[in-house]
């Protein structure tokens, strides 16, 4: 018998232990004596102790089974308005997104680039904020300290950097390492806020390089303008973040 089978057959004599006890005490009067209806409370007490304890098993499976599962209660904190990535080393992807999902709320309540798409690029881009560089720059979107000679206007970046090895490719897709620069926030709401001053204002020549992306509120084609823009090389990213977002209901944090 499986932890999930056990525990409800317990609960079930449980219910109908308690149930037997509630039933008017004359109905047994010709075959049970007053003494043998005495309620023993020590043994109602190791049936709930065993019932806890089945329980939570039960909970510790589940656990192993969806590592995506917060566990109860959460020390993860949520209404941090300048949280560091630190603080969510070791969340659970759950508990990542319940952390900075009002802050990317906030984030489109400001800018217009929709919190799903902002929270589903963080869990792709940081692991959930768990990369190195999420938890020693607070920087959630790998933004470099220079972005193919763009600026923009509204950045939250105050100019410290962090730098790391990261691997870079050739025209040909040889691979190559370089000792790169990278910016550095003082919290995961500047990550956010200097992330969506981006996509707003990069530019690609002269014109906008994500032209009309908060001037729709559907994830899909923001993220479309997202990927056509050359946000990313790879040809997957965009359908990657459309699944996070289906997988998580992060719709629900597109709310004004």
């Amino acid at each position: 018998m499986n932890p999930l089978q056990k525990g409800v057959a317990v609960f079930v004599i449980f219910i109908m232990s308690i149930t037997l006890l509630q039933t008017p005490i004359n109905t047994y009067s010709d075959t049970i004596s007053p003494r043998e209806t005495t309620l023993d409370l020590s043994a109602v007490q190791s049936d709930l102790s065993d019932i806890h304890s089945d329980l939570s098993d039960i909970q510790d499976k589940i656990k192993k089974m969806d590592p995506d599962t917060p566990s109860v209660p959460s020390t993860v904190p949520t209404k941090e308005s300048n949280l560091a990535a630190k603080k969510l080393k070791g969340a659970s992807r759950a508990e990542f997104i319940r952390a900075i999902g009002p802050i990317a709320q906030k984030d489109y309540q400001k800018n217009g680039v929709l919190a799903s798409v902002t929270i589903a690029q963080a869990i792709l881009e940081s692991g959930g904020g768990q990369s190195s560089l999420a938890q020693n720059a607070n920087n959630l979107f790998g933004m470099k300290k220079n972005l193919s000679g763009n600026s923009w206007s509204d950045s939250t970046w105050t100019g410290s950097v962090y730098k790391k090895r990261t691997a870079e490719y050739t025209k040909k897709g040889k691979k190559y390492y370089i000792t790169a620069s990278f910016r550095k926030y003082k919290g995961i709401s500047q990550s956010i806020g200097d992330h969506s001053a981006y996509l707003i204002g990069a530019k690609n020549g002269k014109k906008k390089r994500y032209a009309g992306l908060t001037k729709t509120k559907s994830y899909a084609k923001q993220i479309d303008i997202i990927q056509k823009g050359g946000y990313a090389t790879s040809s997957s990213y965009g359908n990657s973040l459309k699944n996070l977002i289906k997988k998580y209901d992060l719709t629900k944090y597109d709310v004004k």
